[in-house]
């Protein structure tokens, strides 16, 4: 293994230059050419629009692996060199809701591209890939963000492999355990110190302040604080859970079940805020397979969430309707948004928007995440739509089943 290393590192050190800076170089070329595009849509310029059509085109036939896919990592583009590599077209991948599963089927493989993708650092990382005859083939890529979100990904191949687990991708998987734990210890101590440092400097002054009243308002914040960090210790103790778990009880589950019990358990937090939440519960067909319990789970953060972005006076609606053979979910308020430098980063763990919208709420920044794991974990799909001062509308499909379906089915 060594020997076949060292082989490859010297014939392959010009070839990672080069890519890493074509990489750098597409990028640059996709962000002129998009304020081009808008500029040209402005015009309606049909010639110019066929130049666009031209480098899409340039970009499917590059000899490298090449590909786009926008912030739910869904495929935007696939080019000819993959096709030719892996088997997978760019149609197939289009039309799968979750094309990394195909691409990925192993959960740590999965977790760690999707990290890599969120990161979108410029370094070349080796990964097992596995093509549509189920052989897995040695690559390396790199990502980049692009300035409308997407994700820009080029790589090259460096052999199949006749098992998907071997040990000269052992290192690069480890060495991505190493950094989720890094960032994850990085990210509990900052939002621990926090309420540490509140919860200390009110103890401070209670331990000094005569005033009866005044000791009172110490206290309460003492609590509160108490609260926030028992709230974030639940939620990360959920992640763990959730990243662990492989099975789920699935069983034929009512949606609007599910959301009448979370709209009776939240009134009082959203009358305590003045915020009104409406139920239109219109899909013909309110059945999912699923696990009730993870589902209701995923609404209650996501409508709690709603309402503590929600100012005095604002609404939340709930709406439900069938399309096709899917139960789309969506939850709507009159929040305070989110800005659109933010949204592709909305899932991300411990991730808290702009200042305000983190102070606003003072939140643990993982209920977002724990909301598109639990989507994620029921091969649904769930998507955002925000405007500052305006609102934020998330949107939820899942999978309908037949009302007299077999749990078993």
């Amino acid at each position: 293994m060594h020997n076949e290393c060292g082989a490859f590192g010297m014939s392959n050190a010009n070839k990672l230059a080069t890519l890493q800076h074509e990489l750098e170089q597409l990028r640059k070329e996709n962000a002129h050419l998009r304020t081009e595009l808008d500029n040209l849509r402005k015009k309606q310029s049909p010639t110019s629009l066929n130049t666009l059509t031209q480098f899409q085109d340039l970009l499917r036939s590059l000899p490298v692996l090449f590909f786009v896919c926008d912030p739910q990592c869904r495929c935007l583009l696939w080019n000819e060199a993959c096709h030719e590599l892996l088997g997978w077209t760019e149609e197939e991948l289009k039309s799968h809701p979750k094309p990394l599963t195909l691409l990925y089927p192993d959960i740590m493989d999965y977790q760690a591209v999707q990290m890599r993708l969120e990161q979108a650092e410029r370094r070349f990382y080796r990964c097992l890939v596995r093509s549509q005859s189920g052989a897995y083939r040695l690559q390396k890529w790199a990502y980049c963000r692009l300035p409308d979100g997407n994700i820009l990904g080029i790589g090259y191949d460096i052999a199949e492999m006749d098992r998907p687990a071997t040990d000269i991708v052992a290192a690069d998987l480890e060495e991505t355990r190493v950094q989720l734990l890094q960032q994850l210890i990085g990210d509990i101590t900052h939002d621990l110190k926090t309420p540490l440092s509140i919860i200390n400097t009110k103890v401070f002054l209670l331990e000094r302040e005569p005033d009866a009243s005044r000791r009172q308002i110490h206290a309460t914040a003492i609590i509160e604080q108490v609260r926030r960090l028992t709230e974030l210790i639940d939620n990360m103790m959920e992640m763990v859970r959730l990243d662990s778990q492989t099975n789920l009880k699935l069983e034929r589950c009512n949606v609007h079940t599910l959301l009448l019990e979370i709209d009776e358990g939240l009134r009082n937090m959203a009358e305590e805020k003045r915020v009104g939440i409406n139920l239109e519960l219109n899909a013909d067909n309110p059945y999912v397979r699923a696990d009730p319990k993870e589902l209701h789970r995923a609404f209650m953060n996501l409508i709690r969430n709603a309402i503590s972005y929600t100012p005095e006076n604002g609404s939340i609606t709930v709406r439900t309707r069938s399309v096709n053979a899917h139960l789309v979910i969506m939850v709507e308020d009159t929040g305070i948004g989110i800005s659109e430098d933010d949204i592709p980063h909305i899932f991300t763990r411990f991730f808290r928007a702009d200042t305000a919208r983190s102070s606003y709420t003072g939140g643990s920044g993982l209920g977002l995440s724990i909301v598109k794991r639990i989507i994620d974990m029921h091969h649904g799909e769930i998507d955002v739509q925000s405007a500052v001062g305006i609102g934020t509308t998330f949107t939820i499909k899942l999978a309908s089943v037949y009302r007299h379906a077999n749990a078993a089915d």
